[in-house]
């Protein structure tokens, strides 16, 4: 070779281990410039190479820490949960960083988001990647978890798998959301070895957290049913594989798991409303029986169902934006004036047999808020229209306790009110669902702004397991409307008596007028009357009509509390017949009947 050659080729090799440690140095700094601490361990759990800021871990430089088993850094209750990111490394040769708890050189609790990587020329070397979080790490770092396990409370799960598909979705992130039963578990917590289910079920917690898309979006719904949203390169199969074999080493195989995943595609519905229907779909696995579930059904009935519940959401979103639905009244009566004193306003949408399944629905996928300010809309715009000609009846818009308690709809609640000044001193506001408010508090100041301004406010089903005790006493309100339950059946038994007695004494202490629902003849009508009761509502008063004109126009009989049963018009709005009523038998127009009633009343008051 000659010497020109021979110093063309040295260049060119000086060039090339130039750039390589170039580029060795470039990836140095990229790896510094993100993590704290990296560690190379091999397949024995041995570190073989260690960089970084070590003295969180040791005192001393990072290389005293060659030689040592990894593991006995880890806090005890995450060895599992490590052993199981391992297991996930050697598979898919990459994790994306999650929290990990390390005993420190100073004997406390350290947690370090770890991420690892397997290079394929190296499949015996572990990369170790440490970093100190911020303060809020993930979707799930802020909810509530099991302090034994690490899954998350299962009452936020929904939540956090939302905010989780959210960020994953702006990252450009695939995901799945794996469901699964462990058919038999119930009957082994019952008769099997607890310290064999513990352990098993600490193993699959550990696994969960392991493969989850941050490290914790994951948790058990209840002894049988688990749930988590992870990456879309772990195969439902795999995970239903590792399930089975913990199930397999821990509990002899006594059970097994049957998974579905589902691969979420939104399709043209924005976030929010894509996120309702991952929490109503989450509900429903949920609310299964587990014996109805087999590995097919789950299989063939996941996709069936996320697809279903997308299309029904996108239709109530278009009948809200669009206010596609009509809205139906039935009279309340002023049992002494024996004369029209509340109109509860029920809806009916076009094409829906029963207008129950159409309401439950939109309160399980999170959409009453909206449909209720929809339909506040319409029945102000019907009291806008009348007062135009004269005639000013008082209005009762019934909303949910949890609506009430929400900024965003107290918000919207408002502006929809600004165009009707003119009205809205003749609103009178019905609270439904007070069993699930959490601070009366807040939501007494909220009801007390509204009565400032003029509007009552009436607790709705009061007896009802919807409607508290406690919230006759912590929420001072002007109306309280019985149970139904209690009208029908007082008569005939004691207890119900007792109750109804006990509500009308508490009632009357606290200053609140009374309304029974749900008379349908006139022995029901003198009853309350007798109780001194003040409002009645029922079918013996009337059906919902659409007809304004005739609920304008129309003058209730004062000769049906003297005339003898047998003579008592069932129907007291003459001009309907049963066949008439818009809602059919469902729609709870019977003044409360079990059938959900829905939200919005209309009050007629006359000078008294």
């Amino acid at each position: 070779m000659s010497a020109s050659k021979k110093t063309s080729l040295a260049t060119s090799t000086q060039n090339l281990i130039s750039t390589i440690k170039q580029n060795r140095d470039r990836y140095i700094a990229f790896a510094f410039a993100s993590a704290h601490l990296f560690l190379e361990v091999d397949r024995t759990g041995t570190i073989t190479y260690a960089a970084g800021a070590s003295s969180a871990l040791r005192k001393g430089p990072a290389y005293t820490l060659l030689g040592e088993k990894f593991i006995q850094f880890i806090v005890a209750a995450d060895r599992d949960y490590f052993k199981e990111i391992l297991k996930h490394l050697f598979i898919h040769h990459r994790i994306d960083p999650r929290p990990l708890k390390l005993n420190t050189a100073s004997g406390h609790e350290i947690t370090l988001m770890v991420g690892g990587f397997i290079m394929p020329d190296s499949p015996s070397t572990i990369n170790l990647a440490f970093t100190i979080p911020p303060k809020s790490v993930g979707a799930s770092s802020h909810h509530k978890k099991d302090e034994e396990t690490g899954l998350l409370d299962k009452k936020v799960f929904a939540d956090a798998a939302k905010e989780q598909l959210e960020t994953s979705n702006r990252m450009g992130q695939e995901s799945k959301l794996t469901m699964f039963v462990i058919d038999g578990l119930e009957e082994i917590s019952k008769t099997g070895d607890p310290f064999a289910l513990s352990r098993a079920l600490d193993k699959i917690a550990a696994y969960m957290r392991a493969i989850s898309l941050d490290g914790g979006t994951a948790t058990q719904f209840d002894t049988e049913k688990f749930g988590l949203l992870h990456g879309a390169n772990v195969t439902e199969e795999e995970v239903r594989s590792r399930i089975n074999e913990i199930v397999e080493e821990e509990l002899d195989g006594a059970t097994e798991a049957k998974s579905f995943a589902i691969d979420f595609d939104p399709g043209e519905l924005d976030e929010e409303d894509a996120a309702k229907a991952l929490s109503y779909s989450i509900k429903k696995f949920v609310e299964e029986d587990p014996a109805n579930f087999s590995i097919s059904s789950l299989q063939s009935s996941a996709k069936e169902m996320m697809s279903d519940t997308l299309s029904r959401i996108s239709n109530v979103r278009e009948i809200i934006e669009k206010k596609n639905f009509d809205v139906v009244y039935q009279p309340i009566v002023d049992l002494y004036m024996e004369e029209p004193h509340h109109l509860e306003a029920l809806t009916r949408v076009t094409g829906l047999s029963s207008p129950q399944s159409f309401i439950t629905f939109t309160e399980e996928v999170g959409l009453i808020e909206d449909f209720d300010l929809a339909l506040a809309q319409k029945v102000l715009d019907d009291l806008d229209n009348h007062a135009k000609s004269g005639w000013r009846p008082k209005v009762a818009i019934n909303i949910s306790a949890r609506s009430m308690s929400s900024k965003i709809f107290l918000d919207g609640f408002k502006e929809v009110l600004k165009p009707f000044e003119n009205v809205k001193k003749q609103l009178m506001l019905e609270l439904t669902e007070t069993v699930a408010v959490s601070n009366f508090e807040k939501l007494n100041k909220t009801l007390q702004d509204f009565r400032a301004q003029g509007i009552e406010v009436c607790l709705d089903d009061v007896g009802a397991g919807s409607t508290s005790f406690q919230s006759l006493y912590d929420l001072q309100v002007d109306y309280l409307k019985i149970d139904g339950k209690f009208v029908r059946e007082a008569a005939e038994n004691p207890r119900d008596m007792a109750m109804l007695k006990s509500i009308i004494k508490n009632g009357k202490q606290l200053g609140c007028k009374l309304i029974a629902e749900q008379i349908e003849d006139p022995d029901q009508a003198r009853l309350m009357e007798s109780l001194e009761i003040d409002f009645g509502q029922g079918y013996l008063y009337g059906r919902p009509t659409m007809d304004h004109s005739m609920l304008r126009s129309h003058k209730q009989s004062k000769t049906y509390k003297s005339r003898p049963a047998s003579t008592q018009p069932k129907v007291l709005l003459t001009d309907m017949k049963p066949d008439d009523d818009p809602e059919g038998p469902d729609d709870g127009g019977n003044g409360g009947s079990k059938a959900p009633k829905h939200r919005i009343s209309m009050n007629l008051r006359r000078t008294r």
